[in-house]
C-alpha cells in the first residue's frame, strides 16, 4: 500500500514499512508517477525519462530508467511491474494500491464519505526532487486534481445532506471543505448559511471570524461585502433573539430566494458621462429573456390582512407541441395580472422556467428555492374544438390542493381567459371573488394579433430571434395599435443585431423605430422602454444616456425580468462587471430556478476573469438542467481558466455522452492536459467556423464574429488581424470581446491585450 496523502508510507502485504526505498527519493517519485493517476495506467517510457531525467540524451536516460525500474523490483514483489513492448511501464492494479487510487474510485463509485475520509492532506507533502522540473511540474498539477476531487466528494455530501435538511451534516462536510480549501469564499458563505439554517448561529459566526481573521494575518484584506453583510444579518438576529428561516446557502452573493424583489434601483450616481469605447449590444437578447405581455392594467380590489407568498408555475401543455407559446403566455398574463391585486399578495412567475422534469412535482425544492408558501399549477388542454385551463392552488408544505375555475375558451378569446384565470385564481387565494379589470379603459387588441404576439414571446424567450421577428410583425400588421407586439417587434430586431445575423446600424434602427411606436401607443411599455435606453447609451457611448430610462422601466413593474437583465447589460458594455451582476442577481430572484439567468451570472462572472466563482454556477445550471450545452462548455471553460484541463476535458466527455455527439467524442479520444483541451477546442471551432464561412456565401455575416471564430478555430494570426480591422472601423458589437470563450486561447497575446486596452472603457 503506497499512502501518500498527508503524509508518505510505502507498506508490504505484511504491514511492515519499507523504509529502504523510502529514503530513495528518486525511485520513490518514479513509483508514485507511475501509480498516478491509479495502478494500471500505462505510462509511456519516453515521457518518463523526459520528465525524471532531462538533462540526459536518450539513451543515456533510458538506460538509467532501467536501472531505475530494476530498483523498484529489487524492493517490491518483482511482478509489481509490467511492460508492454519496450514502450510503456504500469503497475499491476492486483500487487499494489494506493489511498489516491481510491479516494477517486470511492467518488465514482458514489461513496463520497469514504473519498473524503480518505483525504487526510496533499499529495506527497513536503516531498521535492532537486533538478525535475517536469515531476514538481506534474505532482503541482497532480495536488490540484486530488484536492479537487476532495472537495467535489465534499460538495457532494453537503448537497445530499441538503436534500433531508440535515444542516448540521451539511455544515460538517463544508468545513471539512474549508480545511481543504481556506480561501474558498464562497464555500465559506455557504458553510456560514447551513449553520444559519440549523440554529447553530454561534458556529456561522465563528466560521466568518475565523475567515476575517486568516485574510487580516495573511493578505492584509477583509472579507467582500456579501460576507460580511451576511454575517452582521446573522449577529443581529442573535443579539435581537429573533429567529429566521432565511437559507443563506447561495454562493457569492447571490440573492436570498426569501427576499421579496426590488421595487426600484436608483441610476449609479457616480456614472462617467465620458464616452465608453465601441459599445455594443447583446442586450435585447437578455431584455428578451425577461419580457412578457403587457396588455391590460389590473387595478389592486382586494385587501387582506395576511401576507400571502405565491409563485405561478410552468402551464402543463396537453394540448399538443403547438400551443407551447400559449401555456407560456398565459402563465406569464396571470403571473402579471395577480401582482395588481395588492400588497396583500407578493407573485413570482417562474412560467418560463427550464425545469428538470422532476422539479414541477418537488414541492419542498420549489418553497424552499422560491421561498413562497402557495403555488398556482395548471394545465391546458384541448378537448374538442375548444380550449381549457384546469388550475389548482397547492401548498407547497402540506401538499394540500384547492381546485380552481375551469374556464374554456377559443383561439380568438385568448386575452379574455387571462384575467377570468387571474381573477379565479385570486378569489381562490382569499376566499373570495375578486374582478380584475383594467385601471382604465384599454384599446382592445384583434384576437389573431394577440395570438401572434404571445407566439413571439414564446419564440423570442427561446432565442429563436428571425421566428419571432416575423411574428410580432404580422401581429403589427393585423392591429398597428398594438403596443405589446411593437415592443415585441423592437426586442427581436435588437436581438438579431447583437447575435450578429443582421448588420448592426440596420438592426438598432429597427430596433429603436419599432420601440418608440410601442411607446406612443402606452407609455407603460416596459420593454420598449429599456430598449431605448440601451439604444442611447450605445448611440451616445455614454451609460448616463440611458441609465434613467432603464431604471423607470424597473419601476413600472418590477416582477419582471427583463429591465433587471437590460441594467445589467447595460453595465456590461462598460465593463462596469459588479454592477452588471447585481442586476442579473435581481433578475434570478424573480425566476431562481431559471438556468438561463443562472448561465447568464455565470458568464458576467467569466467575463471578470472570475472563474472560480463562473464555475459553481455553471455546476448549477447543470443541477437544474443536465442536458444544456452551455453548462456543460461553461463549465469546461472555468476549470480550464483555473488551470484544471483534465477536469475540464472530463467534463466535455460527459457532455459528449450525455448528448451523443460524435464528433466531440472522436475529438476527445487520447486528449490529455492542456494541449489535449486546446486540441479539442480548435476542432470544435473549426467546424464553427466553416458553417459561418458557408453562410457568408449565401449572406450578410459580420467581421466582428468571423475573427473571433478564426481564433477558436484556431487561426490565430488571421483572426487578430481581422478584429483589429474591425477595432478600426469603430464596430460596436466588439463591446463583448473580453466574455467571448473563442478568445480564451490569446489573452495573454500582446496583439490581444493591446485590442483590449483600445476598447476599454475610460470609466463606467
Amino acid at each position: 500500500m503506497l499512502t501518500m496523502l498527508g503524509r508518505i508510507r510505502l507498506e508490504g502485504d505484511d504491514g511492515i514499512e519499507l523504509d529502504a526505498l523510502a529514503r530513495m527519493p528518486k525511485r520513490l517519485a518514479l513509483l508514485a508517477y507511475l501509480a498516478s493517476p491509479r495502478p494500471g495506467t500505462w505510462h509511456r517510457r519516453d515521457r518518463l525519462t523526459a520528465v525524471f531525467w532531462p538533462e540526459l540524451d536518450t539513451n543515456r536516460a533510458r538506460t538509467t530508467l532501467r536501472n531505475a525500474i530494476y530498483v523498484l523490483r529489487q524492493h517490491l514483489t518483482p511482478a509489481t511491474i509490467r511492460t508492454r513492448g519496450d514502450d510503456e511501464v504500469a503497475l499491476d492494479p492486483a500487487m499494489i494500491t494506493t489511498d489516491a487510487a481510491a479516494l477517486e474510485s470511492d467518488l465514482e463509485a458514489g461513496r463520497p464519505a469514504d473519498a473524503l475520509a480518505r483525504y487526510q492532506g496533499e499529495l506527497l507533502p513536503g516531498f521535492h526532487i532537486p533538478g525535475a522540473e517536469g515531476f514538481e511540474k506534474w505532482l503541482d498539477d497532480e495536488r490540484n486534481r486530488i484536492r479537487s476531487l476532495a472537495l467535489k466528494a465534499a460538495d457532494r455530501l453537503m448537497t445530499e445532506a441538503e436534500a433531508s435538511s440535515n444542516w448540521t451534516a451539511a455544515a460538517a462536510a463544508g468545513n471539512r471543505a474549508l480545511e481543504i480549501e481556506p480561501n474558498d469564499e464562497t464555500m465559506v458563505r455557504r458553510v456560514i448559511g447551513l449553520f444559519d439554517r440549523g440554529g447553530d448561529r454561534a458556529q456561522a459566526l465563528a466560521v466568518y471570524e475565523r475567515f476575517r481573521a486568516r485574510l487580516a494575518a495573511e493578505f492584509d484584506a477583509e472579507p467582500a461585502p456579501d460576507t460580511t453583510t451576511l454575517a452582521e444579518e446573522i449577529r443581529n438576529r442573535r443579539t435581537e433573539g429573533r429567529t429566521s428561516e432565511r437559507i443563506a446557502t447561495y454562493p457569492v452573493g447571490r440573492p436570498d430566494p426569501h427576499a421579496a424583489p426590488q421595487t426600484a434601483v436608483a441610476p449609479h450616481s457616480a456614472t462617467s458621462r465620458r464616452p465608453f469605447s465601441r459599445l455594443a449590444g447583446a442586450v435585447l437578447t437578455a431584455i428578451a429573456v425577461g419580457a412578457a405581455i403587457f396588455f391590460l392594467r389590473p387595478k389592486p380590489s382586494a385587501q387582506g390582512s395576511t401576507p400571502i407568498q405565491l409563485v405561478v408555475l410552468p402551464i402543463q401543455n396537453d394540448a399538443g407541441a403547438g400551443y407551447d407559446y400559449l401555456a407560456a403566455g398565459l402563465a406569464d398574463e396571470i403571473a402579471r395580472r395577480l401582482r395588481h391585486v395588492g400588497p396583500q399578495l407578493t407573485v413570482k412567475s417562474a412560467a418560463r422556467a427550464e425545469w428538470p422534469g422532476g422539479t414541477r412535482e418537488d414541492h419542498q425544492k420549489i418553497r424552499k428555492a422560491l421561498g413562497v408558501q402557495t403555488a398556482v399549477e395548471a394545465r391546458l388542454a384541448a378537448p374538442g374544438d375548444s380550449l381549457e385551463v384546469r388550475a389548482e392552488l397547492v401548498d407547497l408544505e402540506t401538499g394540500r390542493r384547492q381546485p380552481i375555475e375551469v374556464v374554456r375558451f377559443g383561439i380568438t378569446t385568448i386575452a379574455d381567459a387571462g384575467s377570468k384565470l387571474a381573477a379565479s385564481i385570486a378569489g381562490g387565494v382569499f376566499r373570495r371573488p375578486i374582478p380584475l379589470g383594467p385601471a382604465s379603459p384599454a384599446p382592445s387588441v384583434d384576437a389573431e394579433s394577440y395570438r401572434l404576439t404571445l407566439e413571439g414571446w414564446h419564440h423570442q424567450t427561446r432565442r429563436e430571434f428571425a421566428r419571432a421577428k416575423e411574428l410580432f410583425a404580422r401581429a403589427t400588421e393585423l392591429d398597428p395599435g398594438n403596443a405589446a407586439a411593437w415592443s415585441g417587434l423592437g426586442s427581436a430586431w435588437g436581438a438579431l443585431a447583437v447575435s450578429y445575423a443582421v448588420p448592426w446600424a440596420d438592426g438598432w434602427l429597427k430596433s429603436r423605430t419599432a420601440s418608440l411606436r410601442a411607446l406612443e401607443l402606452d407609455s407603460l411599455q416596459g420593454s420598449a422602454l429599456a430598449n431605448i435606453g440601451v439604444f442611447r447609451a450605445l448611440e451616445s457611448r455614454s451609460v448616463a444616456a440611458g441609465e434613467s430610462l432603464v431604471t423607470r422601466a424597473i419601476q413600472i413593474d418590477p416582477g419582471d425580468a427583463g429591465p433587471f437583465l437590460a441594467q445589467q447589460a447595460l453595465y456590461r458594455h462598460a465593463w462596469a462587471w459588479d454592477k452588471a451582476r447585481d442586476g442579473i442577481r435581481l433578475a434570478r430572484q424573480i425566476d431562481p430556478l431559471n438556468p438561463y439567468f443562472v448561465d447568464r451570472e455565470a458568464l458576467v462572472e467569466m467575463c471578470a476573469g472570475r472563474p472560480a466563482e463562473a464555475l459553481a454556477l455553471y455546476r448549477e445550471v447543470l443541477a437544474m438542467d443536465s442536458t444544456r450545452r452551455d453548462g456543460f462548455w461553461g463549465t469546461a471553460r472555468a476549470l480550464a481558466t483555473l488551470g484544471r484541463w483534465d477536469e475540464a476535458l472530463d467534463e466535455l466527455r460527459r457532455y459528449a455522452e450525455r448528448t451523443r455527439d460524435s464528433l466531440v467524442t472522436r475529438d476527445l479520444v487520447g486528449a490529455r492536459g492542456e494541449t489535449g483541451y486546446w486540441r479539442v477546442l480548435e476542432a470544435d471551432g473549426q467546424r464553427r467556423l466553416a458553417r459561418l464561412i458557408e453562410r457568408g456565401r449565401r449572406e450578410w455575416i459580420s467581421r466582428a464574429q468571423l475573427g473571433m471564430f478564426q481564433v477558436g478555430a484556431g487561426w490565430l494570426e488571421e483572426g487578430l488581424a481581422t478584429l483589429e480591422a474591425e477595432v478600426a472601423t469603430d464596430e460596436v458589437g466588439l463591446y463583448r470581446l473580453p466574455c467571448f470563450a473563442e478568445v480564451d486561447r490569446v489573452r495573454d497575446n500582446p496583439r490581444f491585450q493591446a485590442l483590449l486596452h483600445r476598447l476599454k472603457p475610460t470609466s463606467p
